[in-house]
């Protein structure tokens, strides 16, 4: 069994959705979670789950879509200039820049104000196009991520497969 997270899409895609919805905490998964312990563990296992399900192989996991994950999860509680989801950087843009080439890849993003759960993000998914991320089997790699800060609730899954090309570096004449 597969214990690293994340698979995806044969074509580069983005899903994401955002619902509207102090002191901070992130929280972050690498890989199949042990016993739940955290909300990102909770929410790891319940979108594996449906990618099983759905026959494919169970998610593995990478640093580069936890390291993503959690920056896409603090930019929605925390938007520059105050704009929910402005300002940030595309997840394909991001994983590139650390290394983690895509193949497919999807991205589903939650935010509420107040308390959040992993069941309500993932009920949120479920109700809109970011469902057809998780039984997608060309995604192999998985990462969770939930930022609480400021009264609000954000729950971020990446899942992607690598081995896209890196972009050429631009012909300077």
């Amino acid at each position: 069994m597969n214990t690293n997270p994340f698979h995806l899409r044969t074509a580069l895609t983005r899903a994401a959705v955002v619902a509207t919805g102090a002191g901070a905490v992130a929280l972050s998964v690498v890989g199949a979670p042990a016993a739940s312990a955290s909300p990102q563990d909770d929410l790891w296992r319940m979108i594996n789950d449906r990618h099983v399900a759905a026959g494919c192989a169970p998610y593995g996991g990478s640093q580069a879509l936890v390291d993503t994950a959690v920056s896409i999860a603090k930019t929605m509680v925390n938007p520059p200039g105050g704009i929910a989801g402005n300002g940030r950087v595309p997840a394909d843009s991001m994983l590139a820049g650390r290394g983690y080439h895509v193949t497919s890849w999807g991205e589903a993003d939650y935010i509420i104000n107040g308390q959040g759960s992993p069941q309500a993000a993932l009920d949120f998914w479920m109700n809109n196009p970011t469902r057809d991320i998780f039984p997608n089997c060309n995604n192999r790699d998985l990462a969770t991520a939930v930022w609480i800060q400021n009264g609000k609730w954000a729950a971020v899954a990446l899942a992607a497969s690598p081995g896209g090309t890196p972009a050429a570096p631009p012909i300077v004449r």
